[in-house]
């Protein structure tokens, strides 16, 4: 499985940076809610941050774990739940003018991993579709935080020991 999709936000990079990478922001566009997020860091790749949600109507819990990270340009993220294949998103920032910026988004997963098996195979074979609707509200989300000015300045993260 492979996503691939590309928006343009009406803030500077490194502002938008700043708020898509701090994962106490998360909550406000993403459909997750933290998990202990005092436990939790996001500044050097096998950083970890544990996150609730609902897919599917079924309630999930799992850990959103840092891979890689290029600031401002780059970071690359797996997202782990139990019982599902891993999916590996890595989001691109690049300057589109002086007060916005472009994110492409990368997912993608290895099919073949996963409990579920031949069921499994049929849900990422059409989890594309469901994806890129959860994504594209997410963009809109995010579009609105920057819109209202939610993005002016970064939150607080605690650092791993």
């Amino acid at each position: 499985m492979r996503l691939e999709m590309t928006r343009t936000f009406p803030v500077s990079r490194q502002r938008g940076w700043d708020y898509v990478e701090d994962f106490h922001t998360w909550p406000e566009w993403m459909d997750i809610d933290l998990v202990d997020p005092d436990e939790c860091a996001r500044a050097k790749p096998g950083d970890t941050v544990r996150v609730r949600t609902t897919w599917l109507g079924l309630p999930m819990q799992g850990s959103l774990i840092l891979e890689e990270m290029d600031s401002p340009e780059m970071s690359r993220t797996l997202y782990r739940w139990p019982g599902w294949p891993d999916i590996h998103v890595e989001q691109r920032y690049s300057h589109a003018g002086p007060s916005a910026f472009t994110m492409e988004l990368v997912a993608y997963s290895d099919e073949d991993e996963g409990w579920l098996g031949t069921t499994i195979a049929w849900m990422m074979a059409n989890l594309p579709p469901m994806m890129r609707q959860q994504i594209h509200e997410q963009f809109d989300r995010l579009d609105e935080a920057f819109r209202k000015g939610y993005a002016t300045t970064r939150k607080t993260t605690k650092k791993a020991a």
